[in-house]
């Protein structure tokens, strides 16, 4: 899928998400996804709104207790610093 597309995808389900627009389950699967796909590939602005995307999740739905927090933390590993702070913002709702 071209990168521009999965963006707007990406953007879309963010939208949903803030609407309640998704059950848990749906939402625990397509996280998921994205969080299992060739995140080093993606260009940094794509990785960005995937993570705002999940902060979001968390956050909206209250699933962190659900989360796969292995496929969390694998992605955080490779990610610049200033896009860590996102994992690092998933862990610490999720801590709360």
């Amino acid at each position: 899928m071209d990168e521009k597309k999965l963006e707007e995808l990406v953007s879309n389900m963010d939208d949903r998400i803030r609407m309640h627009d998704y059950s848990k389950e749906q939402l625990l699967l397509l996280i998921e996804d994205y969080v299992t796909i060739n995140f080093q590939g993606m260009k940094y602005q794509t990785r960005e709104a995937i993570l705002n995307m999940i902060c979001d999740a968390v956050n909206y739905y209250d699933i962190g207790k659900d989360l796969n927090w292995e496929s969390i933390i694998a992605i955080r590993e490779d990610l610049e610093d200033d896009l860590k702070e996102y994992v690092d913002e998933i862990i610490s709702m999720h801590h709360n």
